[in-house]
Formats: C-alpha cells, sequence, structure tokens
C-alpha cells in the first residue's frame, strides 16, 4: 500500500486528464499552472500569484498570469504549445519541468525544457529555459532565438481583470525598462519586477482580451478575463545551454541567486508524498505559523487548521502543533475561536466545533508528551486556561449562543455553525443538536477530566465522568434508530430547545463516523452497522455527505429554486451558479476527502487487526487524487456522482492530513505486528 505515487507524466497520459501543477510558499505565495503549458482555465490560475502582506497571510495578488513562448529557427516561429509537450515532472520542493520537442523539419526535432521554481522564502519565482544537446548530426539547428511573452496583471486573485475598467490607461504607464528587463508598477502595494539572465526586453505593449476560463464558467463566476503584456523577451539559445527569466514582488535584491540548471528527479511513496504535499500547507506569519486550508482561494480557517495539526501529532512533529495550537488559542475569547483570520484580524466566529478541536487536539497532545504542555502559553494564558474557557462557556452559553442542554447534556448548536456551513441560502443550517458536535464535546470532557481530576472547575453540579456518561446515554438515546441501523445526524430545533423536545432526522451522513473515532459510540454491535450503512456513502478517495435516497425529515429551510424536492436532498453534481446550484449540493451529496479516512479509522477500531491490510487498501483508493487533478494533492471535494469529477479547491489541507494520518497511524501497527 506504499508503492510509488506518479510524479512524472507522459504524452499519452497527459492527454486523458486535464492536470493542473501547484506550488506554494511559506510566505503563502503561490504559482498555480495548468500542466498544459500557457492554458488557464481560472482567474486562480498564475504563474506568480504573491502574498503582499508582509506579515500575515492574505488574499493574493495576481502579477504574472501567463507566459507565452515562441521557438525561431531559419525565420519560421513554432508556438510552445500542448501540441508539442512531450512530458511533465513536479517534485513536492517547488519545482516542475516542461519538455517540448520542436520540429525544425525533416523529422529532426529541438529538445527544449522549461522548469518553474517558486522560491520557499519569496515572493518570487524562476523559470529556467535548456536547449539539450542534439541526437542527430544537425548543425542547421543551432541558430535557435526564445521569444518570451509575459502576461500580466494587478489584482486579487478573487477578482477579474477588465481592461475597459481603467487597467487599459494604467497599466501601460507603469511600465519602465531596466537592463534585460522591465519593471511593472501600477499599484503602490505591489511591484513587479522581471529579468532574462541573457538577452533582451522589447517594449512592445499589447492586451490579450476575453481570455476565455472554461472552470470559472462551470463555476457560474465570470469566465472572461482580460490580460497585458507590455512587450517580450529575445533570448539565443544554443545547444547545451540556458538561461533564466526571473520574476519577484515587491523585491529589491539581486535576482540572479543560487542559479542552477540541473534538477534531480526523484520518486515518492505514498506516505512520503503525502507529508511532502502537506508541508504546501504551512505558512510563516509575524507570530506564528499557520495553516493555509486550500488552494487556490482560502486563507487560515479555524477548524481546517486544527483537524490538520492532529496529522502532525500522529507524526511526531509536537513543535509545530503547538506553534499552531498557541496562534488560535490566543485569538479565544468567551469559549470562542475564529473560523477566519485575514491578515491579523479574526472574523466569523460562528463556529461550534472550532473550539472543541482546539480542546480534542491539545488533548492529542497531551497524551503523547505529556501535562506539561497545558503549561504551555498562548498569549497571556496557558493552553490549559483556554480550554477551560472553552469549557466553561460552553456550559453557561457562550455569546454566540452555544450551550448546553442541562438535562442531556448536550450541545445546542445554532444554524450553519458546524463545518457544514453553507448560507445565504443555508442549505444544511443544521441548527440544534449536531451528532459530530456531541462527539467532540465527549472528547472534550475526556480532556477536562485529566486537566481537572478533583472537579474543581466543574459546574452544574455533575463530575466531568458523569457528565461522560450523559452524554453518551443521550446520544444512545436520541440518535440511534435500530430500524435505520445508524445514527440520526442531528436533532433539529429552532431557537434553544432542550434536546428531548428536538426531532431526530434520519438523514444519512458521514458526520456519525466521528462518534466511532472520538471514542463516544462503545456498543460494537451499534458500531457495526453505523459502518455498513455508512460504506453506502464511499466513493474512490472520498465519502458522499448524504445518501441518494429520499427522507422523511424534510430540509424545509433550502429555497425551491434550489432543492425542488426537500424530501430528496441530494444533488450529485457541485457545478453551476453558486446560491441556486453549487451551494445545495456542497453538503447534500457532494463527496468529501477528509472524512474519507474517518471511515477507514473506525472500520479498523471495530475490527482489529484481521482488517489491517483491508483498511490500507481502502486508503489507497486516493492515490487516483493524487495522479489526477492537481498533481500531487488532494481536493477538497468531488461529484457524488460518476465519474467523480474533482471539485472546489484542488488542493486540501485537511484532505491531505487525514489521510497521513490515519495512513501513518495504520502503518505503525502494521510495523508492530511484523
Amino acid at each position: 500500500q506504499d508503492d510509488e505515487i506518479k510524479n512524472k507524466f507522459f504524452r499519452h497520459e497527459l492527454m486523458k486528464n486535464e492536470f493542473t501543477y501547484l506550488a506554494s510558499n511559506k510566505r503563502g505565495a503561490v504559482s498555480y499552472i495548468p500542466v498544459w503549458w500557457s492554458e488557464l482555465d481560472t482567474k486562480y490560475n498564475a504563474i506568480l500569484s504573491a502574498n503582499i502582506n508582509p506579515e500575515y497571510l492574505d488574499d493574493r495578488w495576481v502579477m504574472f498570469t501567463r507566459l507565452r513562448i515562441w521557438v525561431i529557427h531559419q525565420g519560421y516561429s513554432e508556438y510552445l504549445s500542448k501540441e508539442l509537450m512531450q512530458r511533465f515532472y513536479f517534485d513536492f520542493e517547488n519545482r516542475a519541468k516542461w519538455d517540448f520537442y520542436v520540429p525544425t523539419g525533416i523529422g529532426k526535432h529541438i529538445h527544449v525544457t522549461i522548469t518553474v521554481e517558486l522560491s520557499n522564502e519569496d515572493n518570487e519565482v524562476k523559470i529556467k529555459f535548456f536547449r539539450y544537446l542534439s541526437k542527430e548530426d544537425d548543425e542547421e539547428t543551432d541558430d535557435v532565438k526564445i521569444i518570451l511573452r509575459p502576461d500580466l496583471e494587478s489584482r486579487s486573485h478573487h477578482e477579474n481583470t477588465k481592461a475597459y475598467m481603467g487597467a487599459e490607461k494604467i497599466y501601460p504607464k507603469a511600465i519602465s525598462n531596466i537592463d534585460r528587463g522591465f519593471l511593472f508598477h501600477p499599484h503602490d502595494n505591489a511591484k513587479l519586477k522581471m529579468m532574462v539572465s541573457s538577452g533582451r526586453f522589447v517594449l512592445e505593449p499589447e492586451w490579450s482580451y476575453m481570455v476565455y476560463l472554461k472552470m470559472d464558467k462551470e463555476r457560474g463566476m465570470d469566465p472572461y478575463n482580460d490580460l497585458f503584456s507590455p512587450g517580450y523577451f529575445e533570448v539565443d539559445l544554443k545547444e547545451g545551454q540556458g538561461f533564466y527569466l526571473v520574476a519577484s514582488v515587491n523585491k529589491d535584491e539581486e535576482l540572479f541567486e543560487d542559479l542552477s540548471y540541473e534538477m534531480q528527479e526523484k520518486k515518492y511513496t505514498f506516505s512520503k508524498g503525502l507529508k511532502a504535499s502537506m508541508e504546501r500547507f504551512l505558512v510563516k506569519n509575524k507570530v506564528a505559523l499557520s495553516v493555509v486550508a486550500g488552494f487556490p482561494w482560502f486563507l487560515d480557517w479555524g477548524r481546517d487548521s486544527l483537524i490538520y495539526t492532529r496529522a502532525l501529532v500522529e507524526d511526531g512533529r509536537f513543535d509545530l502543533a503547538l506553534d499552531i495550537l498557541k496562534y488560535f488559542g490566543m485569538y479565544e475569547q468567551n469559549g470562542t475561536l475564529p473560523n477566519l483570520i485575514k491578515g491579523s484580524t479574526p472574523l466569523n466566529r460562528d463556529t461550534s466545533d472550532a473550539p472543541l478541536w482546539f480542546c480534542v487536539v491539545c488533548g492529542e497532545v497531551r497524551e503523547k508528551i505529556g501535562m506539561s504542555m497545558l503549561d504551555t502559553k498562548a498569549g497571556d494564558r496557558s493552553l490549559g486556561e483556554i480550554i477551560v474557557s472553552i469549557v466553561k462557556n460552553y456550559i453557561q452559553g457562550t455569546e454566540n449562543r452555544i450551550k448546553m442542554d442541562e438535562e442531556s447534556c448536550l450541545i445546542y448548536s445554532p444554524p450553519h455553525f458546524t463545518w457544514m456551513d453553507t448560507n445565504y441560502p443555508a442549505c444544511t443550517p443544521r441548527e440544534g443538536y449536531p451528532i459530530e458536535i456531541q462527539a467532540l464535546w465527549y472528547r472534550t470532557l475526556c480532556v477536562m477530566e485529566k486537566i481537572d481530576p478533583e472537579n474543581d472547575f466543574c459546574i452544574k453540579g455533575m463530575s466531568w465522568d458523569k457528565m461522560k456518561q450523559r452524554v453518551r446515554d443521550s446520544v444512545e438515546r436520541f440518535y440511534f434508530s435500530s430500524s435505520l441501523g445508524y445514527l440520526s445526524d442531528c436533532l433539529h430545533c429552532e431557537g434553544f430547545e432542550p434536546a428531548n423536545c428536538a426531532k431526530a432526522d434520519d438523514h444519512l451522513r458521514p458526520n456519525q463516523l466521528l462518534s466511532i473515532t472520538l471514542g463516544l459510540i462503545d456498543n460494537r454491535k451499534q458500531i457495526s452497522s453505523i459502518l455498513d450503512k455508512t460504506s453506502y456513502l464511499l466513493i474512490p478517495g472520498g465519502i458522499r455527505s448524504l445518501a441518494d435516497t429520499r427522507v422523511s425529515y424534510s430540509l424545509v429551510s433550502i429555497p425551491k429554486e434550489a432543492i425542488s424536492d426537500s424530501f430528496y436532498p441530494y444533488k450529485g453534481r457541485y457545478i453551476g451558479d453558486e446560491d441556486t446550484m453549487r451551494k445545495p449540493a456542497y453538503h447534500n451529496g457532494t463527496a468529501w476527502t477528509w472524512m474519507f479516512p474517518l471511515f477507514v479509522e473506525g472500520y479498523f477500531m471495530c475490527y482489529g487487526d484481521k482488517a489491517l491490510d483491508y483498511c490500507l487498501s481502502l486508503l489507497s483508493s486516493s492515490k487516483i487524487l493524487l495522479n489526477t487533478g492537481c498533481v500531487g494533492h488532494i481536493p477538497e471535494i468531488m461529484d457524488g456522482d460518476y465519474p467523480h469529477v474533482q471539485r472546489g479547491c484542488l488542493a486540501q489541507a485537511w484532505g491531505v492530513s487525514e489521510l497521513y494520518r490515519v495512513l501513518i497511524k495504520l502503518k505503525k501497527i502494521k510495523i508492530k505486528k511484523q
């Protein structure tokens, strides 16, 4: 199950799918490039999408979108397009290489490679061009020129460039010539510098209007974008020689430092590839380490970062895990954590699961390295004090209406406060008592039992142990249906009501898997039944968010224009307009990658060593995701319907981290058995 994953693709393989390449660095800069060179699918594509905030992760700024290339031989110009591309290779260290064979007549070719390398620390990309020695005795091919025409923008990665809205006047005036290159300075906060190591730059501005973006069309977004090219580079390229084009944003240092033309090709096993993929989501800001939730558009989200941290803990990278916990812990306020941090500003505290994930992950670190970790300072408080604050506020009620029901000890969650949080319209509001919130709460109470064995912080006159047992009894009473064989996804109510007044739905969703993996359900017969029923949701590498079947409990809050039959809310394709098509599908049939490993983890917990090989085999189905789409990465979601097209963010942090966490957890067990 730990054989090699693909990171080298030949032409016949590239013709079968649409591939994208992603590189990202510790600053939060990104290269997001279609593997078919010079093609564009979305406004998020860019050779260099910079983070121009020098202190924090922020929305990226697109400046260097595309590079069109021509090879001129004996007066004949050949455009480097997918028709000439023969091979693509990438490593997990921000480097990728394209191989082109350019025809020169009489069956002869020039072999040219393009290697793109994103800096690990800066808003900088280096593009290396190399011409290999000809295998044919052909002196006439020596006369070769390379023409490079960069296409530029200056915008947030969430926007489109429209020339007529001012850029047509601003961009040409923002160009100034420098030796072997130019500066592009259209806005005070963003300056692009581009140079070649040899050759010359010719100022010859032109616009490409209405460039079609197929993926944005599928998402119901504006599918047209305008691109500005200030001119072109002209470079002689002899056999066995090469040159560089370097582009940087807001960097004044020397661009041509530490140049080398060789790229050692490496191979990666399944587990090593996942670990290397995980690295791409770690970013450094002014005060701590954080996690990009997903590329190309997410920033650092609370729940996503904390779930990602579980894999760091399982991998023994406790310093990194503590750094992330300290970062988010600083923002705890009266039991709440931000679900989004933009720059240095915490936003959106409307989440009932992020604070509980914080407590759960702290507990997992404590299990590995001991109680002393709870004394770790996050700002002016310890992690232990922050956990106590979260628990006390959940019991008494938070300012944003999260509250424990005293009788059942279950946690009430306001609408769209869980990870299934679409809003406007709220297609999965899940107001009431969502099952995974109860699983997280149960595990949090287990952590509190270790922090406070004397029950000094207990309120409501009940020990942590009794509170835990009450939660377990309440779930047994209110959630499990012997006729259905699985747990209700949510006990629904409008506004806070006791759990015994809320109505249990019959929605078959994967959220109940956390009740197994976090130890809430201990009845083996029930666990086996839950696994059997949720197996119906599985697809290769993912698990559907809702079963394709009619339900008795209506999703009444969804507008009829979004889902015409509220008793059959399943939507298996995530495509089209956001409010009327994609939001209703997002958690109502779309398959998710981050919950897929939870099924495998729960299956092993139920059936033990005899199921180990089967579990590892299930996890290996995710290789198809690494080898397609955004190569080397796990996507956020897929269509629930065949052929399960990858959708959403094509590189998602918790998707790869949960896969890696469960994989190495099971691999450790297998090694011990051998």
